[in-house]
């Protein structure tokens, strides 16, 4: 993020999710400092790991919820094995 931050990059390619909670391709419209912040490692049950500040969203199922919020056992959802969008 510091690279695109120094770049004054726009309109960057990112997936998201749509209304429906399909994957899909979108669009950061532009990007800004937030503050220096702590990255912490999520591993999951999979063998996955993601790396997020304590503040990043993750979809449970119980709605939305920042990282530090969650719990050990808590499930989140992540994108099956090959269901990215094509490029």
């Amino acid at each position: 993020m510091g690279e695109l931050l120094r770049q004054g990059a726009r309109n960057v390619p990112i997936y998201t999710l749509d209304e429906r909670y399909r994957l899909g391709r979108g669009y950061l419209s532009h990007v800004f400092p937030s503050g220096i912040k702590t990255v912490y490692e999520l591993k999951l049950a999979s063998g996955r790991v993601i790396k997020a500040s304590a503040n990043h969203p993750f979809l449970a199922l119980e709605g939305w919820f920042p990282l530090e919020k969650l719990d050990v056992g808590d499930r989140i959802a992540v994108p099956r094995s090959g269901s990215w969008p094509a490029s």
